[in-house]
């Protein structure tokens, strides 16, 4: 019961790092939406445009931060698969267990 419960927090935790990880990759992407904007109006020019797309923030640009969050996405929805079933199997563990246990409380009662 306890695996299942730990499975159940780590499939939590891991829920809510996919839903992080997918809104920083749609603030970047809406960013970089309002960057074309901007450049389509001639608020800022071609150059300063590409110069913000491929400026490194913590040592990524704009492009390599949304395809880290793109995999990570990925990566994140396999170990939630993974912990899911792990949830299953506990869960069946348990029913399994159970009907086991009153089959045989069930056979004994009808003996006496």
């Amino acid at each position: 019961m306890g695996r299942t419960r730990l499975a159940k927090a780590v499939a939590i935790d891991l829920e809510a790092r996919i839903s992080f990880s997918e809104q920083k990759k749609k603030e970047l992407i809406l960013y970089v939406e309002s960057l074309k904007k901007k450049h389509q109006n001639n608020e800022i020019s071609y150059s300063r445009f590409i110069e913000i797309l491929y400026k490194k923030n913590n040592g990524r640009t704009i492009k390599e931060w949304i395809n880290f969050y793109d995999s990570d996405i990925k990566k994140v929805k396999k170990l939630l698969k993974k912990q899911k079933a792990k949830i299953i199997q506990g869960k069946t563990i348990t029913i399994i267990t159970t009907i086991f246990i009153l089959t045989i409380l069930l056979s004994n009662i009808s003996f006496i």
